[in-house]
């Protein structure tokens, strides 16, 4: 994913960096360096948007030659009004990895039946055998 996410960084005009969490990738593109710049695709969002995730899909799958299915990644845009706008929405991104990591972290620890009606983010402590998972997942 790492690699892709490189890729479609070099690939992309007026990408500023990517980041990624699981199966997805973000991407900020910017067309505000300067007076003469000009956006992507003349900032057709169609365009845009499914041509990233046809890089993204070229990329991918040939760095898995020896893998006989093809990875699909589909595409979505979010508009960021100015740096606080793209600072909430890679806060966003991040709690909701923390999410579906203590999501994972407890289905593997427990059953469906001991996690159903808990909350995400206190799964955990939904079932007597909590004890045995040690992991900390506080926010610093």
């Amino acid at each position: 994913m790492k690699a892709t996410a490189q890729f479609l960084c070099e690939n992309i005009d007026g990408a500023q960096f990517a980041y990624t969490q699981s199966d997805e990738i973000s991407v900020v593109i910017s067309d505000l360096g300067n007076d003469n710049t000009q956006a992507w695709f003349g900032g057709q969002v169609q365009k845009i948007v499914s041509t990233t995730a046809a890089l993204a899909t070229a990329k991918f799958n040939r760095l898995r030659p020896e893998i006989d299915s093809l990875a699909l990644f589909d595409g979505r845009t979010h508009h960021s009004e100015g740096p606080e706008g793209l600072l909430e929405y890679v806060r966003w991104r991040q709690a909701d990895a923390i999410r579906d990591s203590v999501s994972m972290l407890a289905s593997h620890h427990f059953s469906h039946r001991q996690l159903t009606g808990c909350p995400c983010g206190s799964a955990r402590s939904c079932s007597p055998r909590r004890a045995s998972v040690g992991t900390r997942w506080t926010r610093r």
